[in-house]
Order: C-alpha cells, then structure tokens, then sequence
C-alpha cells in the first residue's frame, strides 16, 4: 500500500509542476499577447481556437478517460497494454481523417471560416499534436513525471519563441504558429518515448478492434463534449454576436477561470486511476477537504483586487471585464466540486455513465440557456451567467448521484475511521 501512495504522491507531484507551469507560462505570455495583438485580435484567436478545439473533443473522443481506466487496469499485460495503445492511436487517426473531411464541408458553407482560412491551418496544428501525445496512457500506468519533463522543455522554448518573434499586431499569426509546432514536437517525443521506454509491441487492429475502442468511449466522448463543448460553443457564439473586443474580454476572463479550475483537475487526473485500483474513501475525503480549502483560501483575495489584478496583468481597466471576471470566479468552487466527484469518486466506484450523464444534463440546459440569452438577451453578462448555471448544476447532479449510489453514507461512515 505505501508503494502505491508513493507511487499516488510522484503522480501528484509531477501534475501539479506540469499544471504550475501551465498557469505560470501563461501568466507570462497571456497579459504580453494581450498588450501586443490587442483585445481584439486576441478575440479572433480564441473563436478560431474554439471552433478547432470542438474537433479535438472529437478526436480525443473521450480515451482520455476510457483508455487510462483499461491500461491502469491491464498494466502489467504487456500484450494488452500494446493493443490498446495502438488501436486507440488508430481510432483517434480515424477520427482526424473525418474531422478534415468535415472542415471542409464547413469551409464551403461558412465565411467566417473562409475568411480566416489561414488561421484555421495554422491553428489545427493543435490537433495533430494532441492526437500524438498519448497522456491517456502516462496516467494509465501512473508515471506522470514523464510527461512532465517533455512538456516542460518544449514549453520553455515555445515561450521564449513568443517573447521573441512576436513583437507587434501584425505577428497575431505566429501565436498559433508557436503553439502548434510545439504540440506536434511534444507529440512526437511522447509516443517515441513511450513505445521504447515501456517496450511496446506493434500492433495493428482491425476493424472490429478499432470499433470496440470507440465504442467503450463513446459515453465518455460524450461527457467531454457536455463539458468542454459548452464552453466552446459560448467562445463561438460571443465572437458571432458582440464584436471581437467584447470577445477578447469574455476570453480573457474564460482563461483565468480554465487556469484557476485546473488545481481540481490536477487532482482529479492524479487520483482517478489509484481510486479506480483502490476505492481509498478515507484518503479522498481527506484531499477533498484540503482542496476545498485552498480553494476558497486561493479566491477570497481574487475577488476582493478583481480590479487591481486585471489592471496588474492585462494594463485594462474595463467594468465589463470586471463582471465578467468575477460571475466566473463565482463558478470556480462548483467546478471543483464537480471534477472531484466525477471521476475519481462515482466512475472509480463503477458509476461512470452517472458521472457521464451529470455532464450530459448540465450542459442540455446550459446550451438551452445559451440559445436563449443569445436570441432574447443578447447580454454579454447573461452569458457568463449561463456558465456559472452550467458550474452549478453540474455539481448538483453530481452530488446527487453521491447520494443516489449510497456513497454519501459511504463517506460519512469514515468520519470516525
């Protein structure tokens, strides 16, 4: 038991240096982009980036989940370690195939599309590099700090290419040109390093295989679109309809908010495939209590110098931002709660089609919220707001599903344990 929770600790550790350095390079490069492209410029960026983000849910289709579970599970089957991981790259390069095909039926019916063509190019680089980068399989067999030294390294030199090369307004291209480059390198040194360093075997599936996979990820692949698809289709829907400031500014607000929200998900990752092993309730209670703690601890001085943070980092003072900020601060204790509960708690018990269907609810009614707002509204604020529903009663279902499956009382009868 000690040697897993040691192994537990590495994993944690080793998550928390590769999401400190994914708040900390961005601290540094977010409010420098901001400065130099502009507001607006960095609006236009982020609905592109969203429009290619939706095609990455589709590729990743939810193996993120899936394949971490089967691997953690299967890990010392070499065998099977390596027909999963090659029928999993062959699914997600399936799926890349049918993401192009698609863009280019969206190519010929959408101008905003057509007009931005180039950035779309440069931008889906993104897509190739996260179909490479196999971090499923990492957390599967619970050696994080892998992962950790290659991102670190490629991260460095793709920050110190921003400083550098980007300079002025008309350098916005070179942002996603960066970012690009980077993941496909960090892509391809990840599953280089991951065949040999484990001794992979080469595997080529077949058709029934490749089905099989998508199949048992498909429920998840949905969870991840309720998820990450809202908010996307939120970035999509603000840039359509207010302008690229205002979109800028609910960006700026949104990525303070995803960088916040990402101390849960550390956790989350971290635990999930130990919990999926071990079903530890008295060690989840106690990481819940503690980072609930540092969460609330971490946002009472954020919304006090909402505006003296926002004027420290991004030189703007604008009201809007302002409100936009603090209605997603608002949000941040629902989605911890939320990424707690979910994976590490009701899927590692066998309730993951619960944690699924939390995911698929929530984001039911925040799509039919945002619809709403949008034709009747039309009210930036009101759309953070939806955000915060969708926070909200995501966390709801959740909670209600703890208690649903009994392990509520489960957690309660640890008290004195």
């Amino acid at each position: 038991m000690l040697v897993k929770q040691k192994r537990l600790l590495e994993n944690f550790l080793s998550l928390s240096v590769l999401q400190a350095l994914n708040m900390f390079l961005p601290l540094l490069t977010f409010p420098y982009i901001v400065r130099v492209i502009g507001v607006d410029y960095f609006g236009i960026l982020n609905v592109v980036l969203s429009i290619i983000m939706f095609f990455n849910i589709f590729i990743a289709f939810g193996f993120e989940l899936s394949a971490t579970k089967m691997i953690s599970t299967n890990r010392n089957d070499i065998n099977k370690v390596s027909e999963m991981f090659f029928s999993i790259l062959y699914s997600k390069f399936l799926l890349l195939v049918v993401s192009v095909l698609f863009f280019f039926i969206l190519f010929q019916n959408i101008n905003y599309i057509s007009e931005n063509i180039l950035l779309f190019y440069i931008t889906s680089g993104l897509l190739i590099g996260n179909l490479l980068f196999p971090t499923w399989f990492f957390q599967g067999i619970e050696q994080m700090k892998y992962i950790t030294i290659i991102t670190v390294v490629i991260k460095v030199f793709a920050t110190i290419s921003i400083f550098v090369f980007i300079t002025e307004k008309n350098d916005y291209l070179l942002l996603p040109l960066i970012n690009s480059i980077a993941a496909i390198i960090s892509g391809l040194v990840a599953i280089y390093f991951a065949i040999k360093k484990f001794k992979l075997i080469f595997f080529k599936p077949n058709f029934y295989q490749i089905k099989e996979q998508l199949k048992s990820s498909y429920h998840f692949f949905l969870s991840r679109v309720a998820n990450q698809g809202g908010r996307h289709l939120a970035i999509t829907l603000v840039g359509a309809n207010f302008g690229s400031i205002t979109t800028g500014y609910y960006t700026i607000a949104d990525k303070l908010y995803m960088a916040i929200i990402s101390l849960g998900g550390v956790v989350s990752q971290t635990i999930y495939p130990y919990m999926s092993a071990e079903k530890n309730l008295i060690l989840f209670k106690k990481i819940f209590k503690f980072v609930m703690i540092v969460t609330f601890l971490a946002l009472a001085p954020v919304f006090y110098y909402n505006e003296e943070l926002l004027y420290l980092i991004f030189n703007l003072k604008n009201q809007v931002l302002s409100d936009i900020f603090i209605i997603f601060m608002i949000s941040v204790p629902f989605g911890i709660i939320s990424q707690l509960i979910g994976f590490p708690l009701l899927a590692a018990f066998g309730f993951s089609a619960y944690a699924n269907n939390s995911l698929i609810y929530s984001a039911v009614i925040y799509i039919i919220a945002l619809i709403f707002v949008i034709f009747f509204l039309n009210q930036i604020l009101f759309i953070a707001y939806c955000s915060l529903l969708f926070r909200f009663t995501q966390a709801s279902f959740r909670l209600l599903y703890v208690k649903k499956t009994g392990l509520l009382s489960l957690l309660l009868k640890t008290e004195n344990e």
